[in-house]
């Protein structure tokens, strides 16, 4: 395969199995948890597939999410503003606590144009 481009990101082992990433341009080496040659591999053809073309990786997240979960396709940004208040006062830790900004925050009208438009698009 020839490769007008340099790739971003190699893949090494270190002395224990762990394979790593090492990022070329910053030098930042991060661990991509595993020991298995070929997942490494995988994963860091992946991470140089994004920096090659970003919009394509987001088309294929898209695709990813709308196959995982059917009904996100139908879904709109007002179920999500729903789901956040009781995200916010339904868990323990904040029990008895004065309701935050979130309950005046999304009834307002800066939201409302945002609220029929669905959440993937």
């Amino acid at each position: 395969m020839n490769q007008d481009m340099k790739d971003r990101f190699r893949v090494f082992r270190r002395g224990w199995g762990t394979f790593y990433c090492e990022d070329l341009v910053t030098k930042r080496q991060t661990t991509l948890k595993t020991r298995d040659k070929a997942e490494a591999y995988r994963l860091v053809a992946a991470k140089n597939e994004t920096e090659d073309a970003p919009a394509f990786s987001l088309h294929l997240a898209r695709v990813y999410w709308k196959a995982g979960d059917p009904a996100a396709a139908k879904r709109t940004w007002q179920n999500g503003m729903d789901e956040i208040p009781k995200l916010k006062h339904g868990t323990p830790s904040t029990a008895g606590t004065p309701p935050l900004r979130t309950g005046r925050l999304i009834p307002s009208a800066i939201w409302s144009c945002w609220k029929p438009r669905p959440s993937i698009s």
